[in-house]
């Protein structure tokens, strides 16, 4: 499963690195994923910007060459291109998406309506806030408990200053 994360660092110049060391925790203190990039599946949650609009992240269509004539046979049985829905385009996965600007925003600018996006709260101190909590002696619709987040007032009096960067990850 990927997972939206909102990571809190001190202000740097380097970014990738200070979320690294957020997200690098062991097991058991928050650490449980096994991959993770800045913005991913949830670029844009802080900006409203629309990664799958942008051309940057377009490739001509591996399915139909682009809408290329010669697959025309192909594009009539199959109804249209389902790669590019006959735009002759499709989006790049979200792993060769770019790290964005608007993925690192001061914390002083989050609002309710952005923090309440995000599955999970790192701080820079690897500790994580909300997410789930995996108690596997449960029966199976009790397994997973939904733990709690703390209120946007309580984290930007605790980390005056500091960055909040989207992470996405995958466990």
């Amino acid at each position: 499963m990927h997972y939206s994360n909102l990571v809190i660092i001190k202000k740097t110049d380097d970014v990738e690195a200070a979320v690294k060391q957020a997200m690098g925790a062991p097991e058991g203190q928050g650490g449980f994923w096994d991959w993770y990039q800045i913005g991913g599946r949830w670029t844009g949650a802080l900006d409203g910007y629309d990664p799958e609009t942008d051309p940057a992240n377009l490739k001509t269509c591996t399915l139909c060459g682009g809408s290329d004539d010669r697959k025309a046979e192909w594009k009539a049985e199959m109804k249209g291109c389902n790669g590019c829905h006959g735009t002759g385009k499709q989006v790049e996965w979200p792993t060769q998406w770019k790290m964005r600007a608007g993925d690192i925003q001061p914390i002083e600018s989050l609002t309710q309506e952005q923090l309440d996006k995000f599955f999970r709260i790192v701080t820079p101190w690897a500790r994580t806030f909300g997410g789930e909590e995996y108690l596997p002696w449960k029966p199976s619709g009790e397994m997973f408990r939904e733990r709690e987040t703390p209120p946007l007032d309580w984290l930007k009096k605790e980390y005056p200053g500091y960055l909040v960067v989207v992470v996405d990850n995958h466990s």
